[in-house]
């Protein structure tokens, strides 16, 4: 739940730290009065409201304005409301293709059942090793012409 983009957490910190600064007997007077000014608020939404639907309806639109203050819920339903003749048909062929995977994977589940798997007749693995595992042969002097000899040197200076 938020109030005004404040989330719970936030709004008790802030209620803590209100307490902690103004002591309990200041803060039932904020509360009060903070009180007064959302039923004023709301009394000034609901005058409006209906001062602009007598306006509409004298026009001749067809518009009906909200009673009371708009929330996040409200406006959320509202929207859902308006776009679900849109949405409807994507939703449906979702569900569809849904339904076909899940019947897809259950035949393929039931086909890894059917097929045995035997083990090895001798206990041995099947498969050969990888090349990897492979012991690799070790180069020699004799492979490289500009390795260094078995003495130690690249070769003998002549003077």
């Amino acid at each position: 739940m938020e109030f005004f983009g404040v989330g719970g957490m936030e709004l008790i910190a802030i209620l803590l730290i209100a307490l902690i600064v103004a002591g309990p007997k200041r803060m039932i007077a904020w509360s009060y009065t903070l009180g007064k000014w959302a039923a004023q608020a709301r009394k000034m939404w609901s005058e409006t409201a209906a001062l602009l639907q007598k306006e509409l309806d004298a026009a001749g639109v067809d518009i009906k304005v909200p009673t009371e203050p708009p929330t996040r819920q409200s406006l959320n339903n509202e929207v859902r409301r308006l776009t679900s003749p849109v949405t409807k048909p994507l939703q449906d062929s979702l569900k569809s293709v849904q339904t076909e995977l899940e019947d897809v994977k259950k035949s393929a589940d039931i086909g890894e059942a059917m097929t045995p798997k035997a083990p090895p007749s001798n206990g041995t693995p099947t498969t050969r090793p990888s090349a990897a595992a492979q012991p690799k042969p070790t180069p020699t002097s004799a492979d490289r012409p500009d390795a260094p000899s078995e003495s130690g040197g690249y070769g003998t200076w002549s003077s």
